[in-house]
């Protein structure tokens, strides 16, 4: 009876092991290195390098037809252009004017300007660059301008010419007025300003033309050395900013101002203008100059 147990529990006992388990795979062999003969992508442009100069990066013409004479609006066929800056002075440039075209006609003969293209404000017109190196390297310092469209049958601009300003400097100070009110009707004199050549006037409302609101308002004349000259802001006793509206106007001597008004608040004694100038700038006309391109 025992010896019948023992060979139950030995068959059992086999029966309950695991199978073994099948003979290891051997490991593939490793892949075959690819060969590196692929050149490798050529690095992103960098516009900051070689001679300064304007070149032509986009146009664009847009032709509307009214069926209805009461359903035209002040919007017009208009032709548009794109150019970048560039060259090894790039970083150098603080301000920067607009694109203006003194010649343009397309293979008609057809000018795609006139005498009326440009105001005498858009002429004149500076404006602060303030990207950083790095982007500008990337992308060039952009700017746009308009014209008329070519005329219908018009396969290329025959010729193109015209020029963009650009002051460059390499140091930057500030200066800074205190109660600027005070010089009204007058040049603001300060020591600093006058070492550099630089002169401003305060005026009053009976500069110009329009209404000022003279407590909220405060008209600033650059009589020389405008180039020199990066920002004005303004800040409250406390040294905090004070936000404010730009907006050029015309005395009535015909000269070029620009009336900076508070959204909030008024001038007061305390009040404080800080001018960014730069002591010495070098000044550019960049031409634009292109012939025989094809129209978009």
């Amino acid at each position: 009876m025992l010896a019948t147990s023992l060979v139950t529990f030995l068959v059992l006992f086999q029966a309950a092991q695991p199978a073994p388990a099948p003979p290891a795979q051997p490991a593939p062999p490793p892949a075959a290195e690819q060969p590196t003969d692929a050149p490798p992508p050529p690095p992103p442009p960098a516009y900051d390098t070689g001679p300064m100069r304007a070149e032509i990066v986009a146009m664009r013409e847009i032709r509307l037809k009214y069926m209805d004479s009461d359903e035209k609006s002040n919007a017009e066929s208009n032709f548009a252009m794109q150019v970048r800056v560039a060259g090894d002075k790039l970083a150098r440039i603080k301000r920067f004017g607009n694109l203006i075209l003194s010649d343009v006609a397309d293979d008609t003969g057809k000018a795609m300007i006139t005498s009326d293209t440009y105001s005498e404000q858009e002429r004149t017109t500076m404006r602060p660059q303030m990207m950083p190196p790095e982007r500008l390297r990337d992308t060039g310092l952009l700017i746009a301008t308009r014209g008329l469209v070519s005329a219908r049958g018009a396969r290329e601009i025959a010729r193109l010419r015209g020029s963009v300003k650009l002051v460059l400097a390499d140091a930057t100070d500030r200066i800074t007025i205190l109660n600027p009110a005070q010089f009204s009707g007058r040049s603001i004199e300060d020591v600093r300003l006058k070492e550099m050549g630089i002169e401003l006037k305060v005026l009053t409302a009976d500069d110009i033309e329009q209404p000022m609101q003279a407590q909220r308002c405060m008209l600033i004349q650059v009589v020389s050395k405008a180039d020199n000259i990066q920002s004005f802001a303004f800040f409250d006793g406390s040294l905090s900013p004070i936000r404010h509206r730009e907006n050029p106007v015309t005395t009535k001597s015909g000269a070029s101002a620009m009336m900076y008004c508070f959204d909030g608040g008024q001038f007061t004694d305390e009040t404080i203008l800080v001018l960014e100038v730069h002591p010495q700038v070098e000044v550019l006309e960049l031409p634009v100059v292109a012939d025989h391109v094809a129209l978009p």
